[in-house]
């Protein structure tokens, strides 16, 4: 099945990832179960953009219409909907994240903003596909799943080809000078470079005080990366755009584009060797988001070309005001990693800050979270904007893996919100004080086994590293007062840190706390808590599902997702279904 994606480039964020999540999905046979069409990523160079959208609309089974207060009013996303309709093709709206509200009155998600909404969507509107996470793909295959067996119904219906959305310099061109600027950079990052180039001269001949030296660079940038790919179409000419790709990478950050390669030229380049040469093609999915795919696919290999270090990359997410401990750690592991290490007071190089941070998240081979007491501070972390909350979030979804930066020994709390309390079940490396080298480098030796990120020569030797003495600070009998005190609180999860610890710090079994064995059996209960914790989060979002189940479709998802849920947690028992749903969603 075909889908086309439209969607506004400001919501690049949020819908790549979307799509990300899409491409991975594969049939019994092993085959991508959808053909995804993208403006970024499959308009070939040279081809007109509106042509090649008309095109693709044609050619698709099923538009999905990403909903946003940009996309609704923008000219461009009206104009794709418009066509999908007249040529009968089902539409798909697709609320993205933080788009919409629940109400608690009606028991529903709504949007707020109905009166710029176009008219080919209010009829729709029961129809409406909210994105929560782990149940949208479920919920949006059970909607494709609809289609399909309705295929007369959605019957192609000729119609005259759509006029060019795209502004007419002549008559159309606002006095707005960041509205011009903002429309020249959108269709950019959309791959009209005719277009952009346009505006962008515009503003130019203009002699424009606000951005005409920015859209100056702006034609240099676009002309650049045209020609890059135009020898990059052809095994005879790939070489030139391979001895010309270091300069064009050199030329960034930008203060206004941290980095421009919306065909993702970046990742054909800086793939290992045995993957390609200057004279092999390369899939159209070798791009930046590819990358993402790969580490969210359960079968994909890993990657062990560990001399390639211009492909790692480590991502650090931390609070503002735990930055005396991030920065540290920042510049003692650049010593310790051959890596490229984004944090965002050093590097964010885009106004686009929500773009910037999520694009080198999603690129990333490891996400650190600098765990302090200020990290999951309560006032903060159950917000659903707020940003570590979205960032370790984001970093489950693509199954990044995760490193805990655990400054004096703290570790993620036990009552987290549901879409990031897995993060409590990543391994972390306590770090001390009196002990913070040492403890950097078994981080660093940590990250790089489970990123297959390349270690420099260490400053420190191995042999000479000491291991934190927790009783150099807390008495032993303090410590193994807080482990059973944890393990009466059921908290296994920090109660298996702190006897780590408790070892590491050189205690020995004794005649009746044989540490080996209790550790042993706690990790058992950890693991058996985790799966608990993991089952209730499932659960909930099908509750949320069920209270919107007046609808029909929806219904169906619910029911799907139910017995799906059941047949995953056999333990699940009828004094854990606080919301009766093996009554309200029976599985017969």
């Amino acid at each position: 099945m075909k889908l086309f994606i439209s969607y506004r480039s400001s919501n690049s964020d949020r819908v790549d990832s979307i799509v990300t999540r899409l491409r991975t999905l594969r049939d019994d046979a092993g085959n991508p179960r959808y053909t995804i069409w993208q403006d970024k990523h499959d308009i070939p160079a040279g081809k007109d953009w509106w042509q090649a959208i008309v095109e693709a609309i044609i050619d698709c089974d099923v538009m999905l219409f990403m909903i946003s207060r940009e996309s609704v009013t923008s000219v461009n996303c009206r104009a794709e909907l418009s066509y999908a309709r007249r040529r009968n093709r089902p539409i798909i709206p697709v609320v993205l994240e933080n788009e919409f509200i629940y109400n608690p009155n009606t028991g529903k998600n709504d949007i707020t903003y109905w009166n710029d909404v176009p008219t080919e969507l209010i009829d729709q509107r029961a129809q409406l596909l909210f994105y929560e996470g782990i149940s949208f793909v479920p919920r949006l295959e059970i909607a494709l799943d609809l289609i399909r067996q309705e295929p007369q119904r959605w019957r192609d219906i000729p119609a005259l080809s759509p006029l060019d959305p795209r502004p007419n310099l002549e008559s159309d061109i606002t006095e707005n000078t960041s509205v011009i600027y903002s429309e020249a950079c959108n269709y950019a990052l959309r791959s009209d470079w005719d277009t952009a180039e346009r505006l962008f001269q515009y503003l130019v001949n203009l002699n424009d005080p606000a951005f005409g030296e920015e859209a100056y660079e702006w034609i240099v940038i676009l002309r650049e990366y045209t020609q890059l790919l135009r020898w990059n179409e052809h095994a005879s000419t790939k070489f030139k755009a391979l001895a010309t790709w270091n300069t064009y990478e050199a030329k960034f950050p930008k203060p206004f584009i941290s980095f421009f390669d919306p065909k993702g030229l970046q990742a054909q380049y800086h793939a290992p060797k045995s993957d390609a040469s200057p004279h092999t093609d390369i899939s159209s999915e070798s791009s930046i988001e590819s990358l993402a795919n790969e580490s969210i696919r359960s079968t994909s290999k890993a990657n062990t070309d560990t001399n390639d270090s211009s492909s790692k990359r480590l991502f650090i997410t931390y609070r503002r005001r735990s930055w005396n401990d991030a920065s540290r750690l920042y510049d003692t592991l650049q010593k310790l990693l051959d890596a490229e290490i984004f944090m965002d007071f050093k590097g964010i190089d885009s106004d686009d800050f929500e773009k910037a941070i999520l694009s080198h998240l999603r690129i990333s081979d490891v996400v650190m979270v600098v765990v302090t007491e200020l990290t999951f501070a309560a006032d903060r972390i159950h917000r659903d904007d707020d940003w570590v909350r979205r960032e370790i979030r984001e970093a489950l979804i693509l199954k990044k893996p995760i490193a805990l930066a655990c400054i004096d020994g703290l570790f993620p709390p036990q009552d987290l919100p549901e879409d990031i309390r897995p993060v409590r079940n990543k391994e972390g490396k306590r770090l001390f004080a009196e002990f913070f080298e040492p403890g950097v480098q078994q981080l660093a030796s940590h990250i790089s086994a489970i990123g297959n990120i390349p270690l420099r020569s260490m400053s420190i030797r191995q042999e000479s590293i000491p291991t934190p003495n927790i009783a150099h600070s807390v008495s032993i009998q303090d410590r193994r007062d807080k482990i059973e005190a944890l393990i009466i609180a059921d908290d296994y999860t920090q109660a298996v840190f702190e006897l780590q610890a408790l070892i590491e710090s050189g205690f020995k079994s004794t005649r009746y706390w044989n540490v080996e064995l209790i550790l042993q059996e706690l990790i058992k209960l950890r693991d058996a808590q985790a799966r608990r914790d993991q089952m209730l989060a499932d659960y909930t979002e099908i509750v949320r599902l069920e209270r919107m189940a007046k609808i029909p479709v929806i219904k169906g998802q619910a029911t799907f997702a139910w017995r799906q849920f059941r047949s995953d947690y056999p333990e699940f028992t009828d004094g854990d279904d606080y919301a009766e749903l093996r009554n309200r969603l029976a599985v017969k």
